[in-house]
Order: C-alpha cells, then structure tokens, then sequence
C-alpha cells in the first residue's frame, strides 16, 4: 500500500534525482519528460533545501515498503509540490510533480492528484481554487490535467529561465490550468 507524506531534508537527495529523471531523462515508461523541449536540471539540491524551509510551500511524497527485507527504507515514487499564495488564501499552487519514471502509467499519478486534492480540501477550507502551469507543447500532459478536472484559463506565461530550471532548445511558454473545488 502506497503512503504519502511530508518530504523532509533526508529525501532532498532522492527527489532531486526523482524529479531530474521524471522530467528531463527519457526512462522506461516515462510520459511527462521534457527532454525533447528543455535542456538542463529542473531541479537542483539547493533549490529543494529551499523550497523546504519556505513557510508557503509543502512538498509530500509518495512511497511504497520495499519487499526486500534487506532494505530498510520504503521506495520513494513521486513528489508533489504545493505553494500557498501569501496574497489570495482562496488560491494554491500544485508543481513539482514528479512520478518516477519507471511508475509511470500504473496510476500512480492520479492516486498522488486525488490524494494532495483531498488534502487541500480537509486542511485548507479557505482554498476555493487549484492552480498549476503546464508546458503549451506537452498535450498529453495538459489532457491528463482536463480529465481530472482541470481547465485552461487562457493565461500563459513566459518559461521562466530566470529561475534556472532547465534551458528550452525550442519556443514555450506555460500554460495556466485550475481547478475550482469550492463547491
């Protein structure tokens, strides 16, 4: 049984490798990568030390016991990042969303969305929107999102370079999808 919980310094070092693998490296059954568009870590280990001591963004994992008794820790699977707006507590940010590759396309990624949904609206009742930006080349992706409720919102942005996370190798900019759970 797959658990979820909240990241800590001791998995900084797995999930930069999680994350690098699931988005820049085309592994096994690997769907979400950006190899072909960007070039370049998405994340690097001072970025995540970072994020982690940010009071407006959580970062939960996901991970299964080994069935190896020889190993003593469970297998980290996937990462989901949320940033809280300072500004519009109605308003939360998914990213850093991360299956490792080799668990892709086994519906772990739906488990981990409707997990860190449902949190959100057991934790934070004030939220009344999901936000998340997604390539405008990775289609795929932005359908997976629009089956799970997700919509465009018609904003985009410019790929932020400035925040070196990779260097794209062709023109991209993101594209905003919510989610409204008011409801």
């Amino acid at each position: 049984m797959n658990t979820f919980r909240p990241a800590v310094s001791n998995d900084i070092q797995n999930l930069v490798v999680l994350i690098n693998q699931a988005y820049r490296e085309n592994i096994g059954r690997s769907w979400t990568n950006e190899q072909h568009v960007i070039q370049g870590q998405r994340i690097q280990i001072k970025q995540l030390e970072n994020l982690l001591t940010n009071p407006d963004f959580e970062l939960w994992v996901c991970e299964k016991p080994t069935a190896d008794s020889t190993k003593q820790h469970p297998i980290l699977l996937g990462c989901i990042g949320l940033t809280h707006d300072s500004e519009d507590a109605s308003q939360l940010e998914i990213g850093t969303f991360a299956v490792q590759p080799e668990f892709q396309n086994q519906g772990l990624g739906r488990q981990f969305l409707t997990f860190v949904e449902q949190y959100i609206r057991d934790n934070y009742a004030e939220v009344e929107c999901i936000n998340m930006y997604v390539l405008h080349v990775r289609q795929s992706l932005i359908a997976f999102y629009e089956r799970a409720g997700y919509q465009q919102s018609g904003y985009t942005e410019a790929y932020p370079t400035q925040l070196d996370v990779g260097i794209p190798t062709v023109e991209v900019h993101l594209v905003h999808l919510k989610k409204d759970i008011s409801a």
